[in-house]
């Protein structure tokens, strides 16, 4: 399965796992975070990698997207694959503590 663009909010739920009020209220608790904190937490919900094992699709897609601040490398994904039963975080070396 190809990486996807970068996100633009900081939950995306191309599956239908989170209803709409609950992906809503995480999304805002997340770029609250974000705000208070300069951390920034992403949560992406996708069916499947397909073919790819998880781990490296995950850490493909996290170095694409330039989680976290440019210096710092304070972001972090959790990644859902419904499909597949499957979840994983990747993390910036600025969380790792």
């Amino acid at each position: 399965m190809p990486i996807p663009p970068p996100p633009d909010r900081w939950v995306t739920d191309s599956v239908g796992f989170l209803s709409p009020g609950a992906r809503a209220a995480l999304d805002a608790h997340l770029e609250a975070s974000a705000r208070s904190t300069g951390n920034q937490v992403v949560v992406w919900i996708g069916d499947s990698t397909g073919d790819t094992p998880t781990e490296d699709w995950t850490v493909r897609a996290f170095e694409r997207w330039r989680v976290g601040q440019k210096g710092l490398d304070n972001g972090l994904v959790l990644f859902v694959f419904a499909g597949d039963r499957k979840a994983r975080v990747e993390v910036g070396y600025g969380l790792e503590d």
